[in-house]
């Protein structure tokens, strides 16, 4: 049966306006439905792989895992390893090193639009699995302005990362940081994580010798850091009523000095309403029943379209 994941979502969204989070189901806790083999990325919608590369999904959402490791899938005990989520029960794994230069990445697109100019907080976890010889760490992530699909196995060497290569990442029971600052161009809207180098030029690939490179990831994080200085909203906090919504949605803790375009997109980030706000309300009752994105002056909040009465 199809998981209705939007209700995961929680009833009450006010958020620091710049602490939002650009990257939907960040931390791999809504599914379409319960993984229970390896290579189903897409059941963490809206997680995609760009490539041939066939990534993993985890979650606990089955319950009590097989103890003898059998469980392909399953938090925290699988095929890999022993690994808690770091928050929740989900989490994603990727190969970022193999002899034949196979590689898996993970692609999601963002809530919104990368501001041009603007400085964001970029970061996420990984953990080496208790099964997986540590070596060939060179993790990283990249920004691309569309969904990008590459039709073989190989690295995305068209990419780059944010991140300066990384020391050996080796511990299998913490989850490790990996982090850093970047400055949009203004037309980033996806992200991919993963490997973008060859064999040849990926560091500590040396120490692998006939083994492979796998790593777990958690909690994906891309935050507007406190630079901008935005004319048009004077509070630092806002949030949206009632949640779920039918027919009108209300904006709260928000004084414009003059009046403020939005737009409302939908969980594939299409846009499908744009206006004015006026008096603080938006008429929604011509969407369908499902999970919707607001933008107001590039900041963006969660709601929740119900059919009504």
């Amino acid at each position: 049966m199809m998981i209705k994941f939007w209700f995961a979502f929680s009833l009450f969204l006010s958020f620091d306006l710049y602490s939002q989070n650009l990257v939907p189901n960040h931390s791999f806790e809504e599914y379409s439905n319960c993984p229970y083999e390896p290579s189903q990325l897409s059941f963490a919608f809206p997680w995609t792989t760009p490539s041939l590369g066939t990534s993993d999904f985890f979650h606990g959402c089955f319950g009590s895992c097989d103890p003898f490791f059998l469980d392909p899938v399953c938090v925290p005990t699988n095929i890999f390893g022993y690994q808690h989520a770091r928050t929740g029960q989900g989490y994603a794994g990727i190969y970022v090193y193999e002899n034949t230069n196979y590689r898996e990445y993970l692609q999601c697109p963002l809530i919104t639009t990368l501001q041009a100019g603007e400085i964001y907080e970029v970061k996420f976890y990984v953990s080496l699995p208790d099964f997986v010889y540590p070596c060939a760490s060179e993790i990283g992530l990249g920004f691309h302005h569309s969904s990008t699909f590459q039709s073989s196995y190989q690295p995305l060497t068209s990419f780059s990362s944010i991140f300066p290569p990384t020391s050996l990442l080796n511990d299998t029971i913490n989850w490790m940081l990996i982090s850093g600052d970047y400055v949009a161009n203004g037309d980033e809207d996806h992200l991919i994580i993963g490997n973008f180098k060859g064999n040849s030029t990926t560091s500590h690939a040396g120490e692998c010798g006939a083994y492979y490179a796998y790593y777990f990831i958690d909690d994906v994080s891309v935050m507007l850091k406190e630079t901008s200085n935005n004319p048009e909203i004077t509070h630092s906090t806002w949030n949206v009523y009632p949640i779920p919504a039918s027919d009108f949605l209300m904006v709260d803790g928000l004084s414009f000095k003059e009046s403020v375009e939005y737009t409302i997109s939908n969980q594939f980030g299409v846009v499908v309403s744009s206006g004015t706000l006026i008096q603080n309300k938006i008429d929604i009752s011509s969407l369908n029943q499902g999970l919707f994105f607001l933008s107001l002056d590039g900041f963006t909040l969660k709601f929740i379209k119900s059919s009504g009465m």
